[in-house]
């Protein structure tokens, strides 16, 4: 799996590469062109220059309209394939259109034309050689175009200076091409390294943030996340929730169907819990089967924030209402949720957490199976006494 996510990312770095250099390699390439029109027009026909010119302009108006068309498209990189097809025949089209110039604006008795003419195309075919060179077939479209339409018009002309000329360009494009091919190895091997190198910090940071079950943010994500929302809420003086879930029964699920059945419904609660609140909340899973909910920003008027707060935990509360699909068999389960506000600047990350995980533990006491308790500041010190209560009978107990 990781080796095709490498690849992918290699192969859509490369496409951008690509068309990154397009720009510069337009502005070049029309500075060549004005250099070669001005050089040979005393020697050319005027018609044989307006034609070249009209299928210059031709074959880089395509690519400009090309790379234009690639940034604008926003989803580029998983199109790389397709984007790299449409590069590879533009640059084909180029290639051709400087190998016409080989052809249309050879002058036939002017040596020092003739040379200014090879000079050009040998400059525009090394650069294009290595800015291509990340991808061996455009690479060898583009040089391939120039030395196939250009090199028999130098050949057929006959004079040891212009078969000299065809033969030494011919050598340096040989020569360009092995270089620019040992520097595109070199540059895939270090894209590589450094993709598999950000893809390992990734699975670092997944590991170290998110429950590896569910995919959820865990305690650690869980923390930072809780304390942002702190921040938001001191900063625009409203009040924030957060929401502690449990569900019911799910030890008898294991003990009856499985660890694999409880993991199954662990990742579909998942599921369904981030799918049923706002993007900018958070849902972790602490661990076993209890999950928490940060919502930050309901409102700056307590009863309001209680009645938001309330109605997302009825709409997490619903998402139970279907069946879920475990193993062929259809399994139904209700949760217990306690809901705690937070204004961000009055209660620590651990007094809110706890708070929530009382009032929780309240509603799973409660004869209603679905139900949603509120933490009530006044009922505290009353079941602060009976936990205390009921941890000294139980050593007292112990100790007969």
């Amino acid at each position: 799996m990781n080796k095709t996510v490498e690849s992918s990312a290699l192969h859509a770095e490369i496409v951008g590469m690509l068309y990154a250099n397009n720009r510069r390699s337009l502005m070049a390439a029309i500075v060549v062109m004005i250099a070669l029109l001005l050089v040979q027009r005393p020697l050319i026909n005027p018609v044989i220059l307006s034609v070249w010119s009209g299928i210059f302009l031709i074959a880089y108006g395509a690519r400009g309209f090309l790379t234009y068309q690639y940034e604008k498209d926003s989803q580029h990189a998983q199109h790389s394939m397709l984007w790299l097809q449409w590069f590879r025949a533009s640059t084909g089209f180029c290639g051709i259109a400087w190998g016409l110039a080989g052809i249309l604006l050879f002058p036939d008795n002017d040596t020092a034309h003739q040379a200014f003419l090879i000079f050009a195309l040998v400059g525009v075919s090394g650069a294009g050689i290595i800015i291509y060179s990340v991808d061996t077939f455009s690479s060898n479209l583009f040089s391939g175009g120039i030395v196939l339409f250009m090199i028999p018009r130098f050949l057929i002309h006959g004079s040891s200076v212009s078969l000299a000329l065809a033969v030494l360009f011919v050598v340096y494009v040989v020569y360009v091409t092995v270089a620019g091919r040992s520097l595109a190895l070199s540059l895939r091997e270090n894209i590589s390294l450094r993709i598999a190198s950000n893809l390992d910090n990734q699975k670092v940071h997944q590991l170290a943030y998110y429950d590896f079950l569910t995919g959820l943010p865990n305690r650690r994500l869980l923390t930072d996340r809780l304390n942002q929302a702190f921040a938001r809420c001191v900063q625009h003086q409203s009040y924030g929730a957060v929401l502690s879930l449990d569900l019911n029964n799910f030890k008898g699920l294991n003990d009856s169907k499985g660890h694999q059945a409880g993991d199954e419904l662990l990742q579909q609660v998942a599921m369904r819990l981030q799918a049923c609140l706002r993007k900018k909340d958070t849902i972790a899973r602490m661990g076993g089967d209890e999950f928490i909910a940060v919502l930050d920003e309901l409102s700056t008027d307590q009863a309001q924030a209680a009645a938001a707060a309330q109605a997302a935990a009825e709409k997490m509360m619903a998402v139970f209402s279907q069946p879920f699909q475990l193993q062929h068999t259809k399994y139904r389960t209700a949760p217990s949720i306690g809901i705690c506000l937070f204004l961000g600047d009055r209660l620590s990350e651990a007094e809110v957490l706890m708070r929530a995980d009382i009032a929780m533990y309240q509603a799973k006491k409660s004869d209603n199976i679905n139900s949603i308790q509120m933490y009530d500041e006044a009922t505290h010190p009353a079941i602060e006494m009976r936990a205390t209560l009921e941890n000294e009978l139980a050593f007292a107990l112990q100790a007969n």
